[in-house]
């Protein structure tokens, strides 16, 4: 694959967080300048690495604390990676926590303009979107009243059509469309695989599988912050690899029957490096599985897992 087909490329990233045990600790860390570790880490991503194709609707599912959330921060630019590299080619939108990058004070109008100038558009490039903007949120007469007043549906309708009109080049989606009402989501998902079709890339966070299904080619399955299982969305959902997706999939609310993971999950803090984490809930787990870190591994057409019982 070319590098002119990639429009995202994660390679080897990592985010740790510094967990300290009270407000103390914190101060001593930085006078002490590291000579002394008062810290815990929690590793809210470990070692993932992935490629999305020009045009190509990619997945992401998890458990909540999984790391999908700091994945798209990661790619968007919110937070910087502790180790670990991002290669993004073209114009970004996304769609994260609600309500994020507005200001609650302004307008919907001055949000619009507001937003428009941070995603790299000029004055006359949002007036001639602005139209096609609110006829796509449809609030009515709220656009020129404070987002602040708005209810969490107006909100996120004002904000999905300002990142739609835009036009990007990639499109990441966290789960923010599930607080729409039923015939706003199949506007929002029309004018995705309208966008996908025009060779805009998808990164997609969903916990409904059947949407997975739907919208994307491939999907991602994350598992206390290191990918678990990735390839294509029929194969990977409907014949699963790994133990954890197939535990994943059962315990979805709808599923045939129904499962709870079995015992307890590992510790995200100060987690083993080289061991499975998924290793104590698993029915199939062995010995190796507690003292071996598992490395994707193919197990079909673009289609790997991270587990040592292959």
């Amino acid at each position: 694959m070319s590098d002119g087909d990639i429009a995202i490329r994660v390679s080897s990233l990592s985010k740790c967080y510094h967990i300290y045990d009270k407000p103390a600790d914190r101060l001593k860390q930085t006078l002490l300048r590291g000579r002394r570790q008062y810290y815990r880490e929690f590793w809210a991503l470990k070692d993932v690495s992935f490629e999305v194709r020009r045009g190509e609707a990619v997945g992401i599912i998890g458990r909540n604390g999984s790391g999908k959330s700091t994945l798209l921060q990661l790619i968007t630019g919110t937070i910087r990676p502790t180790t670990g590299e991002i290669e993004a080619n073209g114009r970004i939108a996304a769609l994260l926590e609600l309500g994020s990058g507005f200001n609650p004070d302004f307008t919907g109008r001055e949000n619009v303009y507001l937003n428009g100038a941070l995603l790299g558009l000029t004055t006359e490039e949002i007036n001639n979107r602005f139209d096609a903007i609110t006829a796509f949120a449809d609030i009515g007469q709220y656009i020129d009243q404070p987002v602040k007043t708005y209810s969490s549906g107006m909100l996120v309708r004002l904000a999905f059509a300002v990142q739609v009109q835009i036009e990007p080049d990639i499109l990441i989606v966290d789960e923010a469309l599930a607080v729409g009402d039923a015939l706003f989501q199949k506007r929002c998902f029309q004018q995705i695989e309208k966008l996908v079709s025009n060779g805009t890339s998808l990164l997609f966070v969903s916990h409904d599988l059947d949407v997975v299904r739907l919208m994307c080619d491939r999907v991602m399955v994350l598992y206390l912050g290191r990918v678990a299982e990735i390839g294509p969305v029929g194969e990977a959902l409907s014949a699963p690899r790994h133990p954890y997706t197939r535990a994943l999939i059962a315990s979805m609310p709808g599923s045939a029957a129904p499962v709870q993971l079995p015992g307890e999950a590992t510790s995200p803090i100060d987690p083993a490096m080289n061991a499975c984490l998924f290793a104590s809930r698993c029915a199939n787990a062995a010995p190796e599985c507690t003292a071996e870190r598992p490395e994707l591994l193919d197990v079909g057409h673009e289609h790997q897992a991270a587990c040592l019982r292959l």
